[in-house]
Formats: structure tokens, C-alpha cells, sequence
């Protein structure tokens, strides 16, 4: 099982819980992933991080827009930059579990009817 999943974060504004976002991506036990990032044109660190993460990890690819394009805008740029057999949105504050990825591939691979995964979500404070 070794198929590419894009996974997309649109960010604005975030670079702290990116952060996080991002090492939890990198952390988990599916590696073949690519991580697209889209900023918005961010007034705070996160050109900083991601152009730092991006020296660190080959997998991650940024973005940034030249102009805050709105949302969804932002969105739909990153949804089109996407090359993996398989697609995920991944929001700039969101933690998976760290086998998350694997089982989602898991699934789809294992049953060809299926068009989409899920977990279930939940919530927790910041530690």
C-alpha cells in the first residue's frame, strides 16, 4: 500500500497552531503524503514556519498568495494543486490520530466502492 495522499491546509493567520498541525502530519505512521500549504497572505510568522518546514521535510510545499483571496478562493488554489491518488483537508488547528492516515488508505484500497473515509471527531484543550 503505497499510494499518495495530498493533504491540503489553507491557512491564514495560524503559524502556532500550524505548527503543530504540520508535525502531527509528519508524525504519522502513513508517510506518502504530500503536505500543500496555502497561506493567505498571513501578517503574522507563518511565511517564517513554512518556509522553514519546507528545508526540513520534502513533502511539504507552500504557497503563498500575493493578496488575501478570500477563503475560498484560498480553498479551491490549494483543492487544485493536489496530485495524490487520494485527497484530504486538514485544517490549520487539527490533530488525527497518529495511524489516522494509514487506516483511511486502508479502507479505500481494501473496498473499491468507497469514495470517502472518516473519523470521528472530538475535541480537546490545548495542552
Amino acid at each position: 500500500m503505497s499510494v499518495l495522499v495530498s493533504i491540503c491546509i489553507p491557512t491564514y493567520n495560524r503559524s502556532n497552531s500550524l505548527k503543530r498541525a504540520i508535525k502531527n502530519i509528519l508524525s504519522q505512521t502513513y508517510t506518502e503524503v504530500e503536505v500543500l500549504i496555502s497561506d493567505n497572505y498571513s501578517t503574522d510568522e507563518t511565511s517564517s514556519l513554512c518556509k522553514s518546514l519546507v528545508k526540513e521535510d520534502s513533502r511539504i510545499k507552500y504557497f503563498r498568495q500575493p493578496s488575501n483571496i478570500g477563503p475560498t478562493a484560498n480553498f479551491e488554489f490549494i483543492k487544485d494543486k493536489a496530485i495524490g491518488k487520494y485527497f484530504m483537508w486538514h485544517s490549520d488547528d487539527d490533530f488525527i490520530e497518529f495511524d489516522y492516515i494509514e487506516k483511511g488508505v486502508s479502507e479505500l484500497e481494501r473496498d473499491l466502492s468507497l469514495v470517502l473515509v472518516s473519523g470521528l471527531t472530538g475535541f480537546k484543550e490545548e495542552p
